[in-house]
């Protein structure tokens, strides 16, 4: 649901970047961490409110992991709002040309999660391991940390300066420009739900070897992102003269 956001606003921040117009892009900027952080509460609040029915659509049969997975919606819905925050500072910097900057910081993040997460599922030495809990606050960590470093880094950018003020044509624009592949992403996951809930009835190893199918075809689709950030990077020296657009590389 974030895509809703950081895709109209990364563009709109590139185009008044690539135009000269350092306010405007502000006001993008602004109006998309406001919007990222309201899309971030509704949606955790939805979890909340759902989250017996969305568990219960699998079928599980099993009331352990039911409960399990449950314990791991709820803590994770937690850092819900900093994963959406940070996926707007990578697009933001994306646009403003340093894309190196938000691949060190999820580096990082990344890092403290592998790390975190044997310790925390299966404890060390005398402190017990919380199992799945465990793994569900490695990752709202792991997100903070990457939030608290993107606003340590992004302080002397000033991304966030007074008497900039809120434009709803402007939410309208980014809103209207993130609909058609928000749709898309959300169909695509839609899709992955109901082929999840299929294997479900073919136990835990089926629903294990799904996963592993899903992170060795993500490979594929992770790179084709790269690259759209890489070509983002660029667009920001994308001018407009007259008519047309010239570029400076």
């Amino acid at each position: 649901m974030s895509t809703l956001v950081f895709i109209g606003t990364g563009v709109k921040v590139a185009h008044s970047m690539g135009e000269g117009n350092t306010d405007r892009a502000m006001t993008y900027i602004k109006n998309g961490f406001v919007m990222s952080a309201l899309l971030g509460i509704l949606y955790m609040l939805f979890i909340f409110i759902t989250k017996d029915k969305l568990i219960g659509f699998f079928v599980l049969a099993n009331a352990e992991v039911e409960l399990m997975a449950k314990q791991f919606l709820v803590i994770s819905m937690i850092g819900l709002i900093f994963s959406f925050i940070n996926t707007l500072f990578s697009t933001i910097l994306n646009s403003l040309g340093n894309s190196r900057k938000p691949f060190q910081i999820f580096t990082i993040g990344f890092l403290v999660n592998i790390i975190l997460d044997p310790l925390l599922i299966f404890g060390f030495g005398s402190i017990r391991g919380l199992g799945v809990v465990g793994a569900a606050i490695a990752t709202v960590t792991a997100n903070l940390l990457v939030t608290s470093l993107f606003l340590v880094y992004t302080r002397s950018l000033h991304l966030f300066p007074k008497g900039v003020a809120f434009q709803t044509t402007q939410m309208k624009e980014v809103i209207k420009m993130g609909i058609p592949i928000t749709v898309q992403r959300v169909t695509f996951i839609i899709i992955s739900i109901l082929i999840a809930k299929i294997i479900v009835q073919w136990g835990a190893g089926a629903i294990a070897v799904q996963k592993v199918g899903i992170q060795i075809e993500s490979i594929s689709y992770m790179t084709i992102g790269g690259l759209q950030g890489a070509i983002a990077a660029f667009l920001v020296r994308i001018t407009w003269q007259g008519n047309q657009y010239s570029a400076s590389f």
